[in-house]
């Protein structure tokens, strides 16, 4: 069995691997994304502020992104504009035997 903190790093970590996968523009993916709206909904009901998650958009895996619920709680201090001109994101699915 899991102990507690255990347990919440290993759904941290499914959880966070999830919201890094690339998401296409089909409604098929966007029936995939429904968990992931779920999972948000629950962390969010559980009092957290956000979630940060690796970007698939770096290859040095050294980027973040950061999903906050309320925008009140952060202040911006310096945006900048990215433009994008190609991706080319993999992944690779593992199986997890309960």
């Amino acid at each position: 069995m899991f102990s507690e903190e255990s347990y919440f790093e290993y759904l941290a970590f499914h959880v966070t691997t999830s919201f890094s996968k690339a998401i296409k523009n089909t409604d098929y993916d966007k029936l995939d994304y429904l968990p992931n709206q779920y999972i948000c909904e629950l962390i969010k009901k559980e009092g957290f502020d956000g979630i940060k998650y690796k970007s698939c958009m770096n290859k040095e895996d050294t980027a973040y992104n950061f999903l906050i619920f309320d925008e009140k709680k952060i202040e911006f201090i310096k945006t900048s504009l990215h433009k994008i001109y190609s991706t080319n994101c993999s992944y690779e699915t593992e199986m997890i035997n309960h």
